[in-house]
């Protein structure tokens, strides 16, 4: 009754007070768990939408690559619907085209020999050559015909296009031509005798470099393709990927083509990484480098080089390049067979 009454007097007890205190410290206990209770909920939520950003982050990539792959396919039936819509007449030829470039093979395998006899490696500013005249006039004027035309080309970036030869749609007899060189004249061919002329550059490269025995590695030639560059096209000093052991670069020009417009090869100013991926940008690895040499871009001439010892490059961006300006060349490659890019690998 006491306590009553100094509760209606105001005057607070002591009793009073630790009763305050013991209500407050429960209903933090209880705030405390229906806390822990929501972070909980908070936490579960937190990891579901973090899977959900990740799921929606792989859906949104293969949706990419689909419509990547949608557009690929419907370029390709376009242009394939070009094509055999041209080669209407082209088919009838077929057994002719065949037969004729069968009767020239002999003729282009003599003349390639003669032209490789008369040029020289030189190691300035690594190891490359030049080949002058490398095809026949007659087989070149051939070959420069059934360039594709410009509906079938594809654009890989500023200024710059390509045509593969193994995969992509053309004119029947640009098809068949330019496979024929690919397979028979370069791999069949040519190949032979630019490892030949190679041989000691490649047989250092992969003993001093990589231990391996030179005598085991094998090559074929890939990756053929036609290439049209533009003003407005640059490509700075690199290396290309190090899976290919030679690399070759056929000009594709005509007489009247302005020699100025070749291919750059750069002196380095200290030495190159033996062991690296992918295409490799000296200066952006901090080593600087200096032009050597500009191949000038000559009718039916053959650059060759050491791909991972030759860092080339190309600039048409220059004022005085004229707008019309096309520049077609010829890319093949010289690679490793699969065991030895494994062995490369492991080591």
């Amino acid at each position: 009754m006491l306590r009553r009454l100094w509760r209606r007097l105001g005057v607070a007890t002591t009793l009073d007070a630790a009763d305050a205190a013991a209500r407050v410290a429960r209903r933090l206990e209880r705030h405390d768990k229906r806390t822990g209770r929501i972070n909980e909920v908070l936490d579960r939520h937190e990891q579901r939408a973090a899977q959900l950003v990740e799921s929606l982050a792989e859906l949104r990539a293969s949706v990419a690559r689909l419509e990547e792959a949608v557009t690929h396919a419907g370029e390709q039936a376009r242009v394939l619907t070009l094509a055999r819509r041209d080669d209407r007449t082209a088919f009838a030829e077929a057994p002719q085209l065949s037969a004729a470039l069968e009767r020239e093979t002999d003729a282009i395998d003599a003349h390639l020999g003669r032209a490789m006899a008369g040029a020289s490696l030189s190691c300035d500013p690594f190891p490359h050559m030049v080949i002058d005249q490398l095809l026949p006039q007659p087989f070149y004027n051939r070959i420069l015909a059934a360039l594709p035309p410009n509906e079938y080309w594809r654009s890989s970036g500023i200024a710059r296009d390509y045509w593969e030869i193994e995969s992509d749609v053309g004119p029947w007899q640009t098809e068949a031509i330019w496979r024929f060189v690919d397979r028979r004249v370069v791999d069949g061919m040519l190949r032979p005798r630019l490892l030949d002329a190679f041989r000691p550059h490649l047989a250092a490269f992969w003993r001093d470099g990589f231990g391996l025995d030179p005598a085991c590695v094998q090559y074929h030639t890939a990756e053929g393709r036609l290439q049209r560059r533009r003003k407005g096209y640059r490509l700075r000093p690199h290396l290309d990927p190090p899976h290919a052991a030679l690399t070759g670069l056929f000009y594709l020009a005509q007489p009247s083509d302005d020699p100025t417009y070749g291919t750059s090869l750069y002196r380095p100013a200290t030495p190159l990484p033996i062991k690296r991926q992918g295409i490799f940008y000296p200066e952006d690895h901090g080593i600087a480098v200096e032009r050597a040499v500009t191949v000038p871009l000559r009718a039916n001439t053959l650059l060759v080089w050491m791909t991972s010892l030759g860092p080339h490059g190309a600039d048409l961006t220059g004022a005085e390049v004229p707008k019309s300006l096309e520049r077609h060349t010829y890319q093949f490659q010289c690679v490793t067979d699969n065991e030895t890019r494994r062995r490369l690998k492991a080591k």
